[in-house]
Order: C-alpha cells, then sequence, then structure tokens
C-alpha cells in the first residue's frame, strides 16, 4: 500500500508544514519514525534526523542509535544525537523512566531549536493506534472532555503526520518498501499502561467490537469538534460569573446551581490549581455547604463565601513581621510594599491603600505585623476600641483576606489596619505639623 499520496493530503488539510519548512525528525529506529523518515524523503521535504539513547538496553541501545545515524547517512541529511541516562534522570528528579525519557527528548529537542535553530517543526511518527490508545487511558484516567481529543495533530512546535495511518498499514508500507527497522523489547512487555492496554485489553474488545480501534479513532474526531463547542460554552459562563479579586478567583454559587453542569464547570476550572477529579466532587458539595467550610488541593484553598466559591493561594508563613526604622522609605514584606514620606503638608488620601498620619504622635521604630486575635484600635471617627476580628467581619472580608491583613504599629498601638482604616489617635488636624504618608502597592 502506498502512503504517500494519503500523507501529503494529511498534512496539507491539517495544515501540518510547507514544503519551505526545515523539519526536524524524531527518529527511534523502531517502525513508526522509519516509515516517517522514509515517507518524508519520497516526499523530497528538507528535513534532518534527531535521535537520544536514553542508555536503557546497553547494547540494544547502541545498535538502534546505530541503524539511525546510517539512515541519516544514507539520505544525507543531517544527524543530530543525544545520550543520557533516563534511570538515572528519573532517579534524580523522582519521576517514571516513562516521563523522563520523555522529558529529556523535548529538552533535546528544544536546545536544537533553540541554540542551533536547525528547524522550524518536529515531527513525531504517532499513529492512529497510539491515538486509539491514548483516547482508551484518558478515559480510564478520567482526564475530561480535553483528554478524548486524544494526540493532537498540531501540538505548538510538534506534528504527527502519521496519525491517519493504523499500526497495520505502517506495517504493510514498511514490508513493501523493504525497510530495516529495530523492535524494542519493551514494547512486547505489559508492565507499561500502554502496552497493557495495547496488548492485553485491545485484544479482548476487538473479540466483541472487531472495530474498536477505528471507532475510537473517528470518535477522535468528533471530539475535537465537540471539545470547539464545549469549551466555547465553559468559557462563557466563566466570563459571566467568574471574577479576580485581590489575588481570589471567585465564581458565584447561584450560578453554578442554575447551571445543570456545576460537576463539569468545577472541573475546568480546578484542574489547572491541581484538583484531582475526586477532589472536584468534594468542590461540588461545597455549592451546598454552610458559609466558611473549604477543601484544600497543593497550595490551594476552595471556599464557601457566602456567595461565592473563592479559590486562593493558602497563606505563606514564611514572613510575621517587619521592623521599620526612622528614616526607612521603602519597605518589602509579604504582602506587598510600604512606602514612607514625611511631608510637610498632605492631601486626605483619596484610596485605602494610603494613610496619612500625625507624625507628632508616631514613634520608632514601627512594627508591620499580621493582626492577631485580640488586636484591637480606634478607628477613624470613633473614639471607642474595636476589635480588628469584628472590623472584618462587618467588612464581610473572606477567610483568606482576613489572613493576608496587616497593621503597623507604633509604641504597641495600631496605627494603621493596612487596606482598612487608620486609628483615630493618630489622624491629622489642624494643628498637624509634620505628615507622614504611608502607602501600600503590589509587588511587580
Amino acid at each position: 500500500m502506498s502512503l504517500l499520496k494519503p500523507f501529503l493530503q494529511f498534512i496539507a488539510n491539517r495544515h501540518l508544514f510547507s514544503r519551505k519548512d526545515r523539519l526536524l525528525l524524531a527518529v527511534s529506529g523502531g517502525m513508526d519514525s522509519v516509515c516517517l523518515l522514509h515517507l518524508c524523503k519520497m516526499a523530497g521535504f528538507d528535513f534532518a534526523v534527531a535521535h537520544v539513547n536514553f542508555l536503557l538496553r546497553g547494547e540494544e541501545s547502541n545498535k538502534d542509535e546505530k541503524l539511525v545515524s546510517d539512515l541519516a547517512l544514507k539520505y544525507e541529511v543531517d544527524f543530530f544525537l543525544h545520550r543520557e541516562d533516563a534511570e538515572k534522570y528519573a532517579a534524580v528528579h523522582h519521576v517514571s523512566v516513562q516521563v523522563a525519557a520523555r522529558e529529556i527528548r523535548y529538552q533535546f529537542f528544544n536546545k536544537l531549536i533553540i541554540e542551533k535553530n536547525v528547524t522550524k517543526y518536529i515531527l513525531t511518527a504517532h499513529h492512529a493506534d497510539d491515538n486509539a490508545e491514548t483516547l482508551m487511558m484518558n478515559f480510564l484516567k478520567g482526564t475530561g472532555i480535553e483528554g478524548l481529543k486524544g494526540i493532537p495533530a498540531l501540538n505548538g512546535l510538534i506534528r504527527r503526520p502519521l496519525l491517519s495511518f493504523t499500526r497495520d498499514q505502517i506495517a504493510d508500507y514498511v514490508a513493501k518498501n523493504n525497510l530495516y527497522f529495530r523492535e524494542d523489547a519493551s514494547n512486547l512487555t505489559d508492565k507499561y499502561t500502554r502496552n497493557f492496554i495495547r496488548l492485553a485489553v485491545f485484544p479482548v474488545l476487538e473479540k466483541v467490537f472487531p472495530s474498536v480501534k477505528s471507532n475510537l479513532s473517528h470518535n477522535v474526531n468528533r471530539f475535537e469538534e465537540i471539545s470547539y463547542l464545549y469549551f466555547a460554552e465553559v468559557n462563557r459562563f466563566f466570563k459571566k460569573h467568574l471574577s479576580e479579586e485581590r489575588g481570589e478567583w471567585k465564581i458565584s454559587v447561584e450560578a453554578l446551581k442554575r447551571s445543570g453542569a456545576a460537576s463539569t464547570l468545577l472541573f475546568e476550572w480546578l484542574k489547572n490549581a491541581g484538583f484531582s477529579a475526586a477532589q472536584c466532587v468534594e468542590a461540588e458539595r461545597l455549592i451546598y455547604s454552610e458559609s466558611g467550610k473549604m477543601i484544600t488541593a497543593g497550595a490551594y484553598r476552595l471556599l464557601h463565601n457566602r456567595k461565592h466559591l473563592v479559590l486562593s493561594n493558602l497563606t505563606p508563613v514564611n514572613q510575621e513581621w517587619v521592623v521599620i526604622n526612622d528614616g526607612e522609605v521603602r519597605v518589602e514584606f509579604t504582602g506587598g510594599i510600604i512606602n514612607i514620606q514625611n511631608l510637610d503638608k498632605g492631601d486626605l488620601p483619596s484610596d485605602e491603600m494610603t494613610a496619612l498620619l500625625d507624625g507628632a504622635n508616631i514613634q520608632f521604630p514601627l512594627l508591620l505585623r499580621r493582626w492577631r486575635a485580640g488586636d484591637y484600635m480606634y478607628p477613624l471617627g470613633m473614639n471607642k476600641k474595636k476589635k480588628i476580628a469584628r472590623m472584618l467581619i462587618d467588612k464581610r472580608c473572606s477567610m483568606n483576606e482576613k489572613e493576608n491583613v496587616w497593621v503597623i504599629e507604633s509604641n504597641k498601638k495600631i496605627i494603621w489596619l493596612i487596606g482598612h482604616r487608620i486609628d483615630n489617635r493618630f489622624k491629622i488636624t489642624a494643628n498637624t505639623k509634620k505628615f507622614i504618608r504611608i502607602r501600600l502597592s503590589s509587588k511587580k
């Protein structure tokens, strides 16, 4: 069977690349990549060959390397080689050997692109059977509709022009063109998940559904179109009901309830924050819980705060207080940057991020710290003291906002609840002669 014509048609239909583009072929020496190499040569494309020896199979790995090197020489194209111990990399980085091999491979490709500028696109030899296996694995893992799209033909600089061909079609092409390739013995063991799907699961399914691989491949195309419509609607919902304020993301509880698809919307929102599918189920329960309930995942916390679910970073604990000495004009801390100015006169601030105080009543050093239970002050305009905890409740601050509130105190008296109120005892008056302006700004 000749694959050249449908090969070129697939590239054109998917707009993978043009004849003027310089290509880099990832060639392992296996049947699929040898087929890809031959097709690109027959098509007359401008390409180079890259091979990674992961040093996993001793002399067998070296024979793979030799084969690919010989093919590059035969086809008169540039050859780029990288050798790295994948098992050692996996141990150092605490990942599986499969993940290690993938990271090593793409780090090498990126180096060729950035440092040597040898290519515009990288071609890999993934085919339709790979796509069916990926779809099956993603479905079983519960990756959502994004995973059901399978392997994309275009992904950044990666191009996969064999995705329309089955493994059997590729084997037939390789046999009829007398192409020599090397079989990786690890492909014949089911200790890896993908191999298990291919060697153990599909043969059983094919006894009942002979066209299972073909059906899954066709479903990939359908899911791609469904995904387009799906994410358009998801993004429309987020644009209307999801907002960001002071480093927190919040979404309307009532809108989630009305949507009829709360679990799906929460999954798409929270998956990038490290929430697993199971934790997204917990997140859905938060919708119907009382205000104040929360769950955590990794570095994030999801809180039910009155009418919203609020997503925020867990509070950093590496900085609790900072001493500000007389003469300091800029102090950087966890919550941002404090700027201090001494003025002969000053206008009343127009925002809560600025405090204008009577300098005559302020004693240095100042202490910049997080507020604590039991803290109190005399809020501007009041002659009675009030606990900060009550002030924050009255302002309807979320739990995350409360944990990120800081105060500045002078001689054990709070002069400013930063971002909220100054203390009445330090306000400017008609008799004020020395003004101190303190402003909070965010880190750039």
